[in-house]
């Protein structure tokens, strides 16, 4: 023993050890805990769910049923090549005769009212119209041979208005201006007649005018 200094004793090596141990341990955990956690990398959403589900298409084909002037009652196949285009075509009839008519419908705005700009152009095939005058109530005179051979054909162009479905049943009406042009097979009886000449010679006649139109009918897509 020198100068009264005493060596440390062994016995407090193991404890010393045991402390420096537990401190080096809670820095270790407190280093981990003070470190950011990582972060885990998210994947961008695919084009598929980020946009909106796709509007179903219009339907194709459909059905037509109208009654009006000139076209009579008709009946007609419907074809819608785009959105704002249709196509029609289909048989009429007057009660008397009956022909063909075929039509376009332009609707670039649809909704439960829809406004619509519509052509018709239609031919009757010639038909007997001479008991046409008796239905109501007229003497067809001389006239009668006239009307006995008529066909016509006709032509319409009308704004309309659509209430319903573009994608099942609608009704619409129609209102504008026709053309018509009347093709009478005998027409010389009628003209010495009123010209009250019986050598008169008439060559082929063709009757042409112009009149209000309407129609109105349903359209059901199928």
């Amino acid at each position: 023993m020198l100068g009264g200094v005493r060596p440390p004793s062994s016995s407090l090596l193991p404890s010393a050890l045991a402390v420096a141990t537990l401190l080096g341990g809670a820095s270790s955990a407190l280093a981990q805990t003070s470190s950011p956690p990582p972060q885990v990398a998210s994947s961008p959403p695919s084009a598929e769910a980020a946009a909106p589900p796709a509007e179903a298409p219009l339907p194709l084909l459909g059905l037509m049923l109208d009654v009006g002037l000139p076209d009579g009652i008709g009946v007609a196949g419907v074809v819608r090549p785009l959105p704002w285009l249709r196509l029609n075509g289909g048989l009429v009839t007057n009660t008397v005769g009956v022909g063909l008519r075929a039509g376009a419908s332009f609707a670039p705005f649809r909704g439960f009212v829809t406004p619509s700009l519509n052509a018709d152009v239609g031919r009757y095939f010639k038909a007997d119209y001479s008991k046409l005058p008796e239905r109501f109530g007229a003497d067809p005179g001389t006239a009668e041979a006239t009307l006995k051979d008529v066909g016509y054909t006709f032509a319409s162009a009308s704004l309309g208005l659509e209430l319903g479905s573009q994608r099942g049943f609608s009704f619409f009406l129609r209102g504008g201006l026709s053309y018509w042009d009347f093709s009478p097979a005998n027409a010389e009886p009628a003209l010495r007649d009123a010209a009250n000449d019986p050598t008169l010679e008439v060559a082929p006649v063709s009757l042409r005018f112009s009149s209000p139109s309407f129609k109105l009918g349903f359209t059901l897509f199928l």
